[in-house]
């Protein structure tokens, strides 16, 4: 399993004690660019557990910078954080390696730790402590929506018409907006279990006609951290100022865009090309695979080793296989934030004018406030 992870290259010095004692507010911590790395954790069952019950069968995949190979790890503690630019409070996860001395009173900086979270942390942005709480579990699951995913029967578009994503092979030509025909390089497909998944996990549902109009034309299914093309293309246009590719989980504050609460199985299709893509689905406009260092770490060894073969090593530290991005990827966080600042635009005057008519408010304003 891939994590966004802070290594011990932080302000942060206060003991677990403090953490657990102290009033919420009263740690932050920062960090400096490069600090940020992806791990793998091999674990015989669904939950990244403390290490009370002492769990031995959770370890880290070799090749990590941070921690031991095959060391047992730990999710020991977590809390809530909240950055000082604006962006919303989300949870940070304290791992240990195991073989680390249990000393509650020992400055964090001195010990072998990582702080973990599935948001992407910023060079610079302060990070205030708050709601710690000493019970670290977490399902795998609420780091697993990493790879760019469609559903089945998902219609893309091809010099021959539009194609089921589940009949495209390696060869196949795609439509893509910046190179014409293109042919895919790698597909795969996997089935995945959502019995256990989180809210924010599970697949989005994007209807017909919430990007623009007739965008897409027909219900869309993706993964998560699926991008779409916005701000471009009819897609949001009225929300982002400039083209850019937005995770899909990030737009759900929209009308007709929801995460999908009744499925309990799901089958994903992934395929890359040569670069980078946008590409025709189901009418709209959104990203083919981009083989980064988060994707690849999510991926089986052997999906991996294939995929280097095929495409080479990586050229550069953190670079994709098949990099760079299309277009500006945003992040979850501030996506949400522009779409937030749209609506705050748009309907703070009418509310002040009319407060009596707030019930003939669109849902959007609704779900803002």
């Amino acid at each position: 399993m891939a994590f966004a992870v802070l290594s011990v290259n932080t302000t942060l010095s206060a003991t677990m004690e403090d953490l657990w004692t102290d009033p919420a507010g009263t740690h932050s911590f920062s960090f400096s660019s490069g600090a940020e790395e992806t791990f793998r954790v091999i674990d015989d069952d669904a939950v990244f557990n403390d290490n009370d019950p002492f769990d031995n069968n959770q370890v880290v995949a070799p090749q990590s910078t941070i921690f031991t190979d095959n060391a047992k790890v730990a999710s020991r503690q977590r809390f809530d954080v909240t950055p000082d630019n604006g962006d919303p409070s989300f949870t940070v996860y304290v791992v240990f390696e195991n073989t680390t001395s249990n000393d509650d009173y020992t400055p964090i900086n001195m010990l072998d730790y990582a702080l973990v979270s599935d948001t992407p942390m910023i060079a610079g942005v302060n990070y205030s402590i708050s709601n710690q709480n000493s019970n670290g579990n977490v399902n795998y699951s609420n780091f697993s929506d990493l790879v760019v995913c469609y559903a089945l029967g998902t219609l893309i578009e091809t010099p021959d018409g539009p194609r089921p994503v589940e009949t495209l092979r390696s060869g196949d030509l795609v439509m893509t907006a910046d190179h014409g025909p293109q042919p895919i390089r790698w597909s795969h497909s996997h089935d995945h279990p959502l019995d256990a998944v989180d809210d924010e996990s599970k697949p989005v549902l994007i209807k017909a006609g919430a990007l623009g109009h007739n965008l897409p034309t027909d219900d869309l299914i993706v993964s998560p951290q699926h991008r779409l093309l916005v701000g471009g293309g009819g897609q949001l246009q009225e929300i982002f100022a400039s083209e850019a590719l937005a995770p899909a989980k990030s737009l759900t504050s929209l009308p007709r865009i929801r995460h999908m609460q009744g499925k309990t199985r799901i089958t994903w299709i992934h395929f890359a090309c040569d670069r980078h893509e946008i590409v025709t689905a189901n009418g709209c406009l959104s990203e083919s695979l981009l083989l980064g260092p988060v994707v690849m770490n999510g991926l089986e060894d052997t999906d991996r080793k294939a995929l280097q073969i095929l495409f080479g090593m990586a050229t550069a530290h953190k670079a994709a296989l098949n990099g760079p991005p299309a277009r500006d990827c945003l992040s979850v966080c501030s996506a949400r934030s522009e779409i937030a600042e749209h609506f705050k635009r748009a309907y703070q005057p009418m509310a002040w004018k009319n407060r009596k008519s707030a019930q003939s408010r669109p849902a959007a304003m609704r779900r803002y406030a």
